[in-house]
């Protein structure tokens, strides 16, 4: 079996903009995110330091952007929480109730299944989103915000998307040189992705064997 390596690429690619798009529309409306406006100004106020700084030195030790890259999550904290909770329920329970699939992966015609078990349980599709979808270290900056001070949230905001990257990378690495395109998320969850059609053919090769051997009996 060949391992469907570019098309989860490209499903993740539309996966991400129907997430992009839905977190957009939500973010919009004031009764759900009451900290729009400021968060348009932080970000309008970053972008212009960002560019007016000589020294990219200044992006990493900078007071001004560490209070900048502060203001942008604080008043970014209702995108954020959208953002995860749209994620989990696409990621994670739409997969699941899909049999393995997301709309980017139904339209390139691969699934997730188990490798440990007959069926994909909501456990595993969960785990695997916790990490390449990043709904752990998104859940982690989130509480570090509300209960952290600044000081110590600017901290912990880096480690943990230091963590966040690495989780990605060790992922997106092992899909692309491991010969059955198991990822790190993949491999902790006990899943796998698949062709679609090739999955098919498997359960009906499985269910053949089933009655042969019955018949035998």
């Amino acid at each position: 079996m060949k391992k469907p390596t570019f098309k989860r690429f490209f499903a993740y690619l539309i996966d991400t903009i129907i997430i992009s798009a839905i977190v957009t529309i939500f973010s919009s409306i004031d009764l759900i995110n009451p900290y729009k406006e400021e968060y348009e100004t932080a970000y309008k106020e970053y972008q212009e330091y960002t560019m007016s700084i000589d020294n990219p030195n200044e992006l990493l030790n900078g007071q001004e952007v560490n209070d900048l890259t502060y203001d942008l999550t604080h008043f970014g904290m209702y995108t954020s929480i959208i953002s995860l909770v749209v994620s989990f329920l696409y990621f994670s329970i739409f997969q699941y109730y899909n049999k393995g699939r997301t709309i980017g992966k139904a339209l390139l015609n691969i699934q997730v299944v188990s490798t440990n078990s007959k069926n994909l349980k909501l456990s595993q599709v969960i785990i695997r989103s916790a990490i390449i979808n990043s709904l752990l270290t998104s859940s982690a900056i989130i509480l570090a915000l509300l209960f952290l001070s600044k000081p110590m949230f600017l901290k912990a905001n880096l480690i943990i998307s230091y963590i966040d990257m690495g989780l990605i990378l060790a992922s997106i690495g092992m899909i692309i040189y491991r010969e059955d395109g198991i990822g790190l998320h993949d491999l902790l969850a006990h899943t796998q992705v698949v062709d679609a059609l090739y999955q098919k053919d498997k359960v009906k090769e499985a269910k053949f064997e089933e009655k042969k051997s019955k018949k035998e009996d």
